[in-house]
Formats: structure tokens, sequence, C-alpha cells
């Protein structure tokens, strides 16, 4: 990927936010006063929370909050901040339905970054709360919290019994013959819902499980990308187990990039390319490409982390990890992004990566104007398997 273009898409991203931040109030920290939401703020440095004093822009809430549960440190709500002073920071919010949540650290620059706040406490009723952190002049975020009756099933998996059918070989799509039958006892009823990824495929499966011991059977999806055997970790729960599967030698692994834009397929594997340089953040994985020789017609996807890129799904908001994608149409003359909100938020699901390929799936919804527009379109059933250098 060009590193001209590269920058095209940093500079859109950072315009999504730009006009929120006229809004926000700046503070400093120094003595830990509390405003009417309970929440306090203290430490040298002086910020702005994007979305102040309406709602945050683009936050990420992480975890499960359901009545009776305690937080643990999976609870975390990620919020977007404008760094005026450089310095240390401590930010709570309000106790609000049993929880709250605490922030703290040093920012070393000035700028943009993001600010991650955990959660602690037990929630108390159901029902969607709003939390401001800070003393005053914060932006507030809203977590939803479900009732304990309507949580996931529990119980155990019996993966030492669990059926493996299809065949299985390497560089061919799996097909609706390919699935997984765990045995299960469970304890609890309730919903479930499994996306178990490696080697490029997906066994997934969701629905309702009475008391008792029954069979989940979990579907298969993508392309192998290795021969051999290969874990599948499953979890319900608390429960988690391994099952092999083994992969017979095939092709290959064969490049592709490609998506349905507004119901139609369109390939962009000319010039494909894999590009590791960072971008925002120290771990990036970027693919690019052409639709045809000669065309302007340009697709890029982007998944960034502060930690090592694996498999698992980024969305698109600013966050620890997150994910990136601009499209140029020359028809319209337009680039084209997610922007916020997009219905649905644009979405990467990593399903395998090695030290020199990456494969995955993409969808959402992208605006023109470089994300900003009115316009929109739909970008579904999006894959890619890729080189990396």
């Amino acid at each position: 990927m060009s590193r001209i273009f590269r920058m095209i898409i940093m500079s859109a991203i950072v315009a999504l936010f730009a006009a929120s931040c006229s809004k926000d109030y700046s503070y400093e920290g120094g003595g830990g006063t509390t405003n009417g939401t309970g929440g306090t703020s203290s430490g040298t440095a002086v910020y702005t929370q994007v979305g102040a004093p309406g709602v945050c822009t683009a936050p990420v809430i992480n975890g499960s909050y359901v009545t009776g549960t305690p937080m643990n440190a999976s609870n975390t709500v990620i919020i977007l901040v404008n760094v005026v002073t450089p310095g240390t920071y401590t930010i709570t919010t309000g106790a609000v339905n049993g929880i709250n949540f605490t922030g703290s650290g040093t920012f070393i620059t000035t700028g943009q970054q993001i600010l991650s706040l955990t959660g602690s406490g037990t929630p108390v009723s159901s029902g969607t709360y709003s939390y401001i952190p800070g003393s005053g002049g914060g932006c507030s975020f809203g977590v939803t919290v479900t009732s304990a009756s309507a949580s996931t099933a529990v119980g155990t998996l019996n993966c030492g019994s669990a059926t493996v059918a299809g065949t299985y070989t390497q560089g061919t799509s799996l097909t609706s013959s390919n699935t997984i039958t765990v045995p299960v006892n469970v304890t609890t009823a309730g919903n479930y819902t499994i996306n178990a990824i490696a080697n490029g495929c997906t066994f997934s499966g969701s629905g309702s499980l009475a008391v008792g011991t029954q069979n989940i059977v979990l579907a298969g999806s993508g392309t192998p990308v290795n021969s051999g055997t290969t874990s599948v970790a499953i979890t319900l729960g608390s429960s988690v187990c391994s099952i092999p599967v083994t992969y017979a030698p095939g092709s290959a692994p064969t490049d592709y990039f490609r998506v349905k834009i507004d119901g139609v397929l369109k390939t962009f594997d000319v010039g494909l390319d894999g590009d590791i340089t960072p971008l925002i953040m120290p771990n990036t994985v970027a693919i690019s490409g052409d639709n045809a020789v000669g065309s302007d017609e340009h697709l890029d996807v982007t998944v960034q982390s502060s930690n090592a890129i694996a498999v698992g799904t980024y969305l698109q908001p600013l966050g620890l990890s997150f994910c990136t994608s601009r499209y140029y149409d020359p028809v319209s003359g337009q680039g084209w992004q997610a922007g916020t909100p997009s219905s649905p938020p644009l979405k990467v699901v990593v399903t395998f990566i090695s030290a020199n390929r990456i494969t995955g799936t993409f969808s959402g919804q992208y605006f023109d104007l470089n994300g900003t527009g009115t316009n929109s379109k739909q970008f579904t059933e999006g894959e890619f398997s890729v080189a990396l250098p």
C-alpha cells in the first residue's frame, strides 16, 4: 500500500472526530473534586473528552454486564480525548447502578489519544445507565446491563466425545457438510453463541439450551490455510475445551480480496498488497488492491492494535484494537469510508494470521465524502487472503 494513500486514510479518520472537539470543555486534575455525577479527576495533564458535554464520540464498551455479576478486568470503556498538556491523570465516574469506572496513567504527547476506564462493583438492575468521567465537563457513555435470567447458558462441554463431520482439505472451502457436534451437560438454561476460529475456518452456532445433556452443532465456514492438525478452542461460559481437526494437504494458499458492494461482487486482486508498516498503532496489517489494471477503483482494509494482531474481531470505532477501510470509486469521484455511526458498523474478522499470511472477512456501511456524507453503500460478504512481507 502506498504511503500517500495510508496518510489519506489517517487524515480522514482524524477528520471524523475533529468536528466534536470544538464543543469540548477542558479541565485539569488536582484535588480530586466531585461534581453532581459523583466523578472525580486529578493529575497534571490537561485534556478534553471528545464529544463533551454531550455523548462521547465512538466509545468502545467491552465485557458483559449482568445483574449480580461482579465486574472484572474485561469490563472496560475506551473513550477519545484531546491532550493539550501532557502529564499524569486519574479519572473516575460516579457510581450508578452499583458500578463505576476508573482510569489512570500518563499522557506523554499532545493530540488525540485513547483513555481506558476499568469497571468495578456489581450491577444491581437491568437497563441502560449513563456514566460521565471526571469532575466536570466530561462526555457521557451508556452501559447496558442485562438480567441474570437472560444470561448465557451454563454447562460443561465434553470435547472428548465431539464428532467432526465432513472433509477438510487445505485451500478448499468448507461446505454445509463440515460440522462439529459437541456434547454439553447444561446446569443452567439460557442462550449461547459460539464462534471458534482456527486455520482460516470458523465453527459457529447459537440458540437456547435447556437443563440436561444435549448436543451443540457448530457449522463450519471459511477456507483452510494450512494442512495438518489444528486445535479448535470451544468456549461455553467458563467451560473451555479443544477439538483437533485434521486438514489434508491441498493447493497452496491463493491471494484474493473481494466484496459485494450494494450486492454486486467486486474483486481487488490487481496489485494486491499486505503491509505491516505501523500507522496509528504499533501493530498494523493493511490490505489493499485495485479492481483492474490501470483502474483508479481501489479498496483498502486495515486492522490495528496496541498488541500483536491476532485472530478475532476488530470494529471501526477507535480503541486499543480497531479497523478502518477506504474505498475510492472513480465513477462518483468520491472516497467512501465507514462513518460514525454506520449501520451495520464496519467489522473485520481475522480468521488466520501467521508471519507470512493473513485471512479474514469484513462488512459494513460506507459513506461518501470519506465517511462524512449522506450517500451510503453496503459492503457485504467481504473476504481477503494475502501474503505478508
